[in-house]
Formats: structure tokens, C-alpha cells, sequence
């Protein structure tokens, strides 16, 4: 709980000023981009990442906060299209912002039956992708065992940990 009393307030203060100063480290990582001869913006499409990651993580934690509020706070179904609309949309921004697309082959294996997933997950990234690929793409509801350092994503915390 002391984690989320942290995380949840630093991530919506993150939000409001990395928007707020929008236009300010826009035009400078453009130049800082192009003084280093790098054109395909790396800084600005991460800062642009960036923006779009701390509003959904907002957007996540809020989402969790009303099911909450409205009692909803056991009904699993609503977590985790939570968990898909995050997921989903974070893929979308990082495909928008910085180019990635995943690309799953054989989805199918994954829909049938109970499953046992054992993912090797070094970074908030491949914990991404995991919850894309089994809530989103296979429609697979899974309940996570979190190694401590992912428990840093709010979202992930929150919404994962139900």
C-alpha cells in the first residue's frame, strides 16, 4: 500500500507536467534530434511515448479507482477489460509513437483449455506484450504472479494484482 501511495500520486503529477511542459521540450528534442543527425526523432518519439504512457496509466488507475467506487471491485469480468483496453492501447501507442508492431504467430495454441504460462519477462515492456498477447489477442482472463519490480507500473500493480 505505502508503493501506491507513491506511484499513483508521482504518475498523475508526471502526466500534468510532462503535458504542461509540452511546449517546451517539443521543439527543443526536435533540435537536440537533428543536431545529433538522428531524423527519425528517437528523443521525440520516446517523450512522445512517454505522454501517451503516463495518461493511459492514469487513464488505468482511474478506471481501476471507479469499478472500485461503484462496487464493482470483485466483478472480474470488468478488470479485465480494463487489463485489454490497457494493454491494447499502450501496444497502439507504442506502434504509433515509436514504430513497434508485435506480431503473434499461432495464436490459436493459446485459446484452449486452462493454461499454465510461465513468461520470461525482463522489463515493464515484455509484461506488456504478455498481457496483449493472452488478454487481448487470445481472450484468455490470467491471474499474475508479479516479480516486485513491475509492481512499480501502477497500473500493473493495481489492476494485476485483482
Amino acid at each position: 500500500m505505502k508503493r501506491r501511495l507513491v506511484s499513483i500520486p508521482g504518475l498523475i503529477l508526471g502526466a500534468i507536467i510532462l503535458t504542461t511542459l509540452i511546449p517546451i521540450w517539443f521543439p527543443l528534442v526536435i533540435l537536440i534530434d537533428l543536431c545529433r543527425r538522428q531524423f527519425r526523432l528517437p528523443l521525440l518519439r520516446l517523450l512522445s511515448f512517454a505522454v501517451c504512457w503516463v495518461w493511459l496509466e492514469t487513464a488505468g488507475v482511474l478506471g481501476a479507482f471507479l469499478l472500485w467506487l461503484t462496487g464493482q471491485r470483485k466483478n472480474l469480468s470488468r478488470h479485465y477489460a480494463l487489463q485489454r483496453w490497457w494493454a491494447a492501447r499502450l501496444l497502439g501507442a507504442l506502434g504509433k509513437t515509436c514504430g513497434i508492431r508485435v506480431e503473434i504467430v499461432n495464436i490459436e495454441s493459446l485459446s484452449s483449455g486452462p493454461v499454465l504460462m510461465f513468461a520470461r519477462h525482463a522489463s515493464l515492456a515484455d509484461s506488456l506484450v504478455s498481457a496483449y498477447v493472452v488478454t487481448t489477442l487470445a481472450q484468455m482472463n490470467p491471474r499474475y504472479v508479479l516479480k516486485r519490480e513491475l509492481l512499480a507500473d501502477p497500473c500493473l500493480d493495481v489492476v494485476g494484482q485483482r
